[in-house]
């Protein structure tokens, strides 16, 4: 009975902290992109509704960094807390071991890496694809990116879709061009594929004539293109950025890929192995913590133990980040390169867990 009102009051005072960090943290985030972008905001005459959705969408976004985040910061500070009080002092009198104590952060831990997990399966690839609706509809303009490269999308029946990109507000691809078998070219400002027969706007038809030149032999402000079909399925594996897929479609992609990968299946299997990777670093940042806090000295500097779990935390992104790019150059494995990472953190911190009785 006494270990169960143990456990209770340890899972409750770090979920008081971690909510507090949380609330901190993304009210923090949110007062300073909202104060960045509050001009396009009046302008655009975005809604206080559509606000509310986008800063939701955006914490489901950013939920696998900011909850290592402060789920780091409230074991620390509720494990702190209760040595300098000496509670872990009495739990050893007794007779309660050190990893039995742990037990009730690791099941913290535990669930919160399956809430991350299922984010990225079931909301993260909606809410990403809203993200960018709302961007495209409210910031067009605002948001800096990088210029967009021509994008190609190949077709069950050999014919081949160019496009510049697909707008996400609009949901229709930008500055289309379908090249057909027979060397006939179709260009559309916007090409609606979801419709029950996609929809072209603003369309030209391309023809090469007797001189083996390409001349436009028609042009239409609407054009409904019967004859091309596009699978819901290979549309999502081919024109949804991988980082909006979820993880079981990432998986099936993966299964499918052949020995030498393109630039789009690097891409994709890259972004896999991170998926996989990042909801661990709930449960490692746990594990690698929890000896640090058990410091008995007279002596204690926990301003210290914050500033190096902050930055080994932040350290261990940015190497997530520079093995990401090496994986996507083909430099190293993806999986390699994102589990590398993990097992140099675990060498480094982990041990001293493996050393408690």
């Amino acid at each position: 009975m006494q270990l169960k009102i143990w456990n209770s009051y340890a899972i409750k005072e770090t979920l008081k902290v971690f909510i507090l960090f949380i609330l901190c943290f993304y009210s923090l985030y949110v007062l300073i992109d909202f104060s960045l972008h509050m001009h396009a905001f009046q302008q655009n005459r975005a809604t206080i509704s559509a606000l509310i959705a986008y800063y939701s969408y955006s914490f489901s976004y950013r939920a696998e960094i900011l909850i290592p985040f402060a789920l780091l910061l409230a074991s620390i500070k509720v494990l702190s807390t209760m040595n300098a009080n000496n509670e872990i002092v009495a739990l050893l009198v007794a007779g309660v071991p050190l990893k039995k104590v742990m037990q009730p952060f690791l099941l913290l831990a535990i669930a919160f890496c399956a809430l991350l997990y299922f984010n990225l399966e079931f909301f993260l690839p909606s809410h990403a694809i809203k993200l960018e609706q709302f961007e495209e509809t409210y910031l067009h303009g605002v948001t800096n990116r990088a210029p967009t490269k021509v994008h190609v999308f190949p077709l069950p029946d050999d014919s081949t879709l160019v496009y510049q990109k697909y707008d996400f507000a609009q949901e229709a691809f930008f500055d289309a061009y379908w090249i057909r078998p027979n060397k006939e070219i179709w260009r559309a400002k916007y090409l609606f594929p979801h419709t029950e027969k996609p929809i072209g706007l603003f369309v030209d038809r391309l023809v090469h004539n007797s001189a083996g030149q390409i001349e436009r032999t028609e042009s239409l402000a609407e054009h409904l293109f019967s004859d091309l079909h596009i699978d819901e399925k290979l549309f999502i594996a081919s024109v949804i950025p991988a980082e909006y897929q979820p993880i079981s479609q990432l998986w099936h992609a993966y299964q499918n890929t052949s020995d030498q990968l393109n630039d789009r299946e690097i891409q994709l299997v890259t972004t896999l192995f991170k998926k996989i990777t990042l909801p661990l670093l709930a449960l490692l940042v746990v594990v690698c913590s929890f000896p640090f806090c058990l410091n008995f000295e007279r002596n204690k500097h926990p301003f210290a133990l914050y500033s190096l779990a902050i930055f080994s935390l932040v350290a261990l992104y940015t190497l997530l980040s520079a093995t990401t790019i090496l994986a996507e150059n083909r430099i190293v494995h993806p999986a390699i390169a994102m589990w590398a990472p993990l097992f140099l953190c675990t060498s480094c911190f982990g041990w001293k867990y493996l050393k408690l009785r």
